[in-house]
């Protein structure tokens, strides 16, 4: 699927429509395989060798694809708005510029806080389980270390 991928994004990326298309009906064809009664079988029995085994990973493979692309797609869009095509018609889902905003402070108030603990963490302490290693506890914070 990587060798795939590749060849889909030469040149102007053209490919990826034609892989994509392809990858859900293979992803399709897979469910309808591995949703056989005999199949499940198998797989309930832990049954590790045979063709559905084969199929699963492929599948896996297809997952994957489908998710990287769909995360670049996501990461491409920088103006917060997602068109959408839904059976034919466009739709535009807006992104809540507020919340985003409100995630960014948020994972900067907990790198400082990070940053404190692990400056911690090179330190020996003598109010430890192991007696050898000093522990970030949440309830006791020794200041007896060296």
């Amino acid at each position: 699927m990587v060798v795939m991928a590749t060849l889909a994004g030469a040149g102007q990326g053209a490919g990826h429509l034609q892989l994509h298309s392809a990858a859900l009906d293979w992803l399709g064809r897979c469910k309808k395989y591995l949703s056989q009664k005999n199949v499940i079988e198998k797989m309930n029995a832990s049954v590790m060798h045979g063709k559905h085994v084969t199929i699963l990973e492929c599948t896996c493979h297809i997952v994957s694809y489908l998710a990287d692309v769909t995360n670049a797609l996501s990461q491409s869009n920088s103006q917060g708005t997602c068109h959408l095509s839904v059976d034919g018609e466009e739709r535009a889902i807006e992104v809540d510029s507020d919340w985003v905003e409100e995630l960014a402070v948020e994972e900067e108030d907990s790198q400082a806080e990070d940053s404190d603990e692990d400056s911690l963490c090179n330190k020996l302490c003598t109010f430890t389980i192991t007696q050898k290693e000093f522990m970030n506890q949440h309830w006791y914070h020794c200041h007896t270390c060296k």
